[in-house]
């Protein structure tokens, strides 16, 4: 049967990523080895973060 839920290598688009729900969110999808696309309004908080064993890219 195919597991429906398994994220593993799948891209995930997170908004509000610097805190609250939309970090949880991001720290719960990445320990389970999606790759992860994260925004956020406040860059400040972000760059101190890291989300898993990620490396940060900037646009």
């Amino acid at each position: 049967m195919k597991n429906y839920f398994d994220i593993k290598d799948k891209v995930a688009v997170i908004t509000g990523a610097s805190s609250g729900l939309g970090w949880q969110i991001a720290q719960a999808y990445a320990s389970q080895g999606a790759k992860l696309a994260l925004f956020a309004r406040r860059e400040e908080k972000t760059s101190r973060k890291r989300c898993g064993n990620r490396k940060r890219i900037r646009y």
